[in-house]
Order: C-alpha cells, then sequence, then structure tokens
C-alpha cells in the first residue's frame, strides 16, 4: 500500500496546455488520461 502514498488524481476536465504543465511541472513517472471525460458537446 507504501506505493500508492504519492499517487495523484486529478478528477476534473483540462485543456491540452494545461495537462502539459502538470507534466512539466510535476515530473510524474507515468500519465493516464482518460479523453473521453474530456469531450464535452455543445
Amino acid at each position: 500500500m507504501s506505493d500508492f502514498e504519492k499517487l495523484e488524481i486529478y478528477d476534473d476536465i483540462y485543456k491540452l496546455e494545461e495537462i502539459k504543465t502538470m507534466i512539466k511541472t510535476r515530473s510524474p513517472d507515468v500519465v493516464f488520461i482518460d479523453f473521453i471525460q474530456n469531450v464535452q458537446t455543445s
């Protein structure tokens, strides 16, 4: 369980540039992006 102590989960809709910035500033080991959640209808 200690492997997941630093696990960060972002459950919100972000723009691609915001995601890129988060990756650059936090330097995660791995990133999973759920594109379906980011799809918005008008």
